[in-house]
């Protein structure tokens, strides 16, 4: 076998294994994406979350947020820069495998003008292959495949992390659509008993049995009450806008029909004891961790960057002086051989690229550490109003009984004669004032379900899979 086909065997040899190699690679970027608990990072969103979400008891909402999270433009902007992630991890793993190219076109004859510089050399021509291999002996390739890897997963992660936090607007836009729906009812049994109030007002003047300052007084809250309803119906469509934006619509071609908000949602149970591991697999402190490690990774490769490089090279071609009869004149180009390179000065530019990542690193430890507190914090905050929503929700509930029972007697002095309709009136507007407070409440107790989710990063695991402990 001739050195030249032993040439060839060699290239192609180090292009096949290296294409295997990266192949293995590529197969893993895209068979075991990021995953934030039992969630996907890259189709996680409601899907994962499901029975959480079920446990609302809306259909409507369950079928927004599907909507949501296929079609909201924010995610085809994110699912483009994670591609782009995905393409740098690509091209770092490129800088590891061989390259190999095909040349032709004229030959340097310098040299040999050098040694006869009296004689005319003709033109000559060449054309072959060429390979290129650099040997990764200190892991400066490798760190920085590694690096582009780890930067990838923070990006999966940040889409997660976004998702969760449009998924959460979903639901308020809707919750404030249902809120508003149902307010609107009660103010309009409010307005109902004002001008029932302003009738009764009006006959009682003219009998001489009250004066003009009790019928203003009853015209200004008829008045304040229609401003109240003309501003519920303004936060109705805001909110229906708003909603609208969210699931990749134009708002003009967005409407919802939707029933009162204690009635369209209910209230899904919280587990008892939430351990606050829980915390751990939120989508944002793994994006952090992940871009702890990349930053690491930069800093590997910075040093090893100092290092000489050391790189395998061929060469396998022929060459000629007579371009028209390529036959005239050939000579064999043929070579195999070690590429070594040593960085003697640069002017402290490698001193301070490893400056460089080494604060990047730092930088990314404090923002890790950071993000570990502003979770914890956020589990806190969360509890703490579930509890307050919790409390709001019991004095609503003891106020709006005794009110019913103050009702019933008043009702009972009016059939005996001894209290009038204005009295009744005034006690059932004090009560329909409780339950749009209660509404408020309620509501209180969505939010705060909404907060412990992004707390979390998604709704409650299922028992007995728990994420591993939280190393700092």
């Amino acid at each position: 076998m001739t050195r030249q086909s032993i040439a060839l065997i060699i290239i192609l040899a180090s292009v096949t294994i290296s294409g295997c190699a990266s192949l293995a690679n590529d197969q893993a970027l895209t068979s075991t994406p990021p995953r934030t608990g039992q969630t996907d990072a890259r189709t996680g969103g409601v899907v994962s979350d499901r029975a959480f979400w079920q446990g609302f008891n809306s259909p409507q909402l369950l079928a927004l947020l599907e909507r949501a999270d296929s079609a909201n433009p924010d995610f085809r902007i994110m699912a483009h820069r994670l591609t782009m992630a995905r393409d740098n991890v690509l091209l770092a793993q490129a800088r590891q495998k061989p390259w190999l190219g095909f040349a032709l076109g004229p030959t340097d004859t310098t040299a040999t003008q050098l040694q006869h510089p009296d004689t005319r050399q003709p033109a000559a021509f060449s054309l072959g292959f060429s390979a290129r291999y650099e040997l990764d002996l200190w892991g400066r390739l490798s760190s920085l495949t590694k690096s582009a890897k780890a930067t990838y997963t923070a990006d999966a992660y940040d889409i997660e992390s976004a998702r969760i936090a449009v998924i959460t607007q979903v639901a308020e836009a809707y919750f404030d659509v249902a809120q508003t729906v149902e307010q609107t009812q009660l103010l309009r049994r409010r307005r109902t008993l004002a001008e029932r109030r302003i009738k009764l007002e009006t006959a009682r003047l003219n009998a001489g049995e009250t004066t003009e300052p009790r019928l203003d007084q009853a015209r200004g809250t008829l008045e304040l009450l229609q401003n109240q309803l003309a501003e519920t119906k303004r936060r109705q469509r805001r909110s229906e806008y708003r909603l609208a934006l969210l699931v990749g619509m134009p708002p003009e071609k967005f409407s919802i029909q939707t029933g009162p908000l204690r009635q369209q949602v209910s209230l899904p149970p919280v587990p008892a004891g939430l351990p606050s591991t829980l915390v751990q697999r939120r989508p944002d402190l793994l994006a952090a961790k992940s871009r702890l490690q990349a930053a690491r990774y930069q800093v590997a490769a910075a040093h090893a960057e100092q290092l000489p490089r050391f790189s395998l090279t061929a060469q396998l071609g022929v060459a000629t002086d007579v371009l028209h009869n390529i036959t005239s004149g050939l000579v064999g180009l043929f070579g195999v051989g070690p590429d070594i390179t040593l960085p003697l000065y640069d002017g402290g530019s490698g001193k301070a690229r490893v400056d460089l990542s080494q604060q990047a690193a730092d930088i990314a430890l404090l923002s890790y550490h950071k993000t570990v507190l502003a979770a914890l914090s956020d589990v806190e905050n969360a509890l703490m109003l579930r509890q307050s929503a919790l409390g709001r929700q019991a004095l609503s509930a003891s106020s709006g009984a005794r009110q019913q029972h103050q009702l019933n007697r008043l009702n009972a002095r009016i059939e005996a004669g001894l209290s009038s309709r204005l009295d009744a009136i005034a006690l059932r507007d004090q009560q329909l004032d409780n339950q749009y407070r209660a509404i408020e409440d309620y509501r209180a107790q969505l939010d705060s379900l909404l907060v412990l989710f992004q707390a979390l990063g998604g709704g409650w695991p299922q028992a007995g899979v728990l994420p591993e402990e939280l190393h700092l």
